[in-house]
């Protein structure tokens, strides 16, 4: 008797676990939608690519979060990646802070599929602290290229490479004539 009551108990346990769980798994679902992704056209794309130079990083710093990812990865040319906006924003400060005045100007940009690359100049006086460098108050110019990988239009990876070089040789220029006089 017992074992047909616990077949019986069992049997019925079974038979509704179906009934109770399709609700339960209808309620799952409508609980974490999906993030729907909006994806960008190479104009678009390019488009983005000149915002972040022109506003968003080097103009108005509160356009950054519209356009770049908060996990963002960039792999800067000297000195390590960057993982996150946090960190880019720490890099990036303490650059802007020996070039307070410093501008930029987007001379080319081209955009295929998920990558946007830009060709910049950047014009600014060292007026303070750069690598080492104590502010030597000259104003600079260099060139560099970003390309940037972009997804549900945002700016999600960046690898960035700039003259390094011809920066350094201008801010350690001697101002003495380079041929001595007699």
């Amino acid at each position: 008797m017992i074992r047909v009551l616990r077949s019986a108990v069992l049997m019925m346990v079974a038979l509704s676990l179906p009934i109770i769980s399709l609700p339960l798994a209808a309620l799952a679902q409508e609980a974490t939608p999906a993030v729907e992704c909006v994806e960008t056209t190479p104009e678009e794309n390019e488009a983005l690519a000149t915002m972040y130079w022109e506003e968003a990083v080097w103009g108005a710093q509160g356009k950054i979060a519209e356009i770049v990812a908060p996990d963002e990865i960039h792999h800067w040319g000297i000195g390590g990646d960057t993982n996150g906006f946090a960190e880019f924003s720490e890099r990036w400060s303490a650059f802007n802070t020996a070039f307070p005045d410093l501008q930029f100007s987007v001379d080319l940009v081209m955009a295929e599929d998920d990558l946007a690359t830009t060709l910049w100049t950047a014009t600014g006086t060292q007026t303070g602290e750069w690598q080492g460098t104590a502010p030597t108050g000259r104003e600079v110019t260099w060139t560099g290229i970003n390309i940037f990988r972009i997804s549900c239009g945002m700016i999600v990876e960046s690898w960035g490479e700039a003259d390094h070089a011809g920066l350094r040789a201008q801010i350690e220029a001697s101002d003495a004539p380079a041929t001595p006089t007699a």
